[in-house]
């Protein structure tokens, strides 16, 4: 996917952890004042931890999948214009694998929550990926979510009808692609 942005992460977990949450504090925690450390990790931390569950889904788990050759992985970002309140949105959608060759694509969803995904979230996913402008008319679309609570009952039935796969932990759940 061709993109005027582009943004840089830390890959390192240990120095991307000590960077965002102890670097800053430094000189506070070498003198034993802990609590502005203590809340911005309070604050941070599940968003740290769902970007970095972001990208172990990138790297690693789409390998199990085994639909194709993937040549790119990533993210997806863009924008369109609400008709209704005339106003700008932002899309994203966590997680992109492209095989260009074969107009193939996986697209993602990754929840780092407490909370069970239900089909808001692919329904929601779907609706994002018509935005993507890369082969849109001419490529075959794949879905996958990924959760650390696991799915509704309502997601895991749609999942069986509509090959969606499903992955719990490491463990692909429902779908066959």
């Amino acid at each position: 996917i061709k993109s005027k942005k582009t943004t840089y992460s830390i890959t390192d977990n240990f120095f991307s952890f000590s960077f965002l949450f102890s670097e800053p504090y430094k000189s506070n925690l070498e003198i034993g004042e802990t609590h502005s450390a203590e809340e911005k990790l309070q604050q941070h931390f599940p968003s740290y931890i769902g970007r970095r569950f972001e990208a172990l889904i990138r790297d690693e788990l789409l390998k199990k999948l085994n639909i194709f050759t993937v040549q790119k992985t990533g993210r997806w970002w863009g924008h369109y214009r609400d008709e209704k309140t005339n106003t700008r949105k932002e899309v994203e959608i966590d997680i992109v694998a492209l095989n260009e060759n074969e107009k193939k694509a996986v697209f993602g969803e990754a929840k780092w929550s407490k909370k069970p995904v239900g089909v808001d979230v692919y329904e929601n996913l779907k609706r994002k990926t018509q935005f993507v402008e890369w082969n849109r008319d001419d490529r075959k679309e794949y879905f996958c979510l990924f959760s650390k609570s696991g799915f509704t009952e309502n997601m895991l039935k749609l999942a069986a009808e509509e090959r969606i796969v499903l992955f719990h932990g490491d463990k692909m759940l429902e779908g066959k692609l």
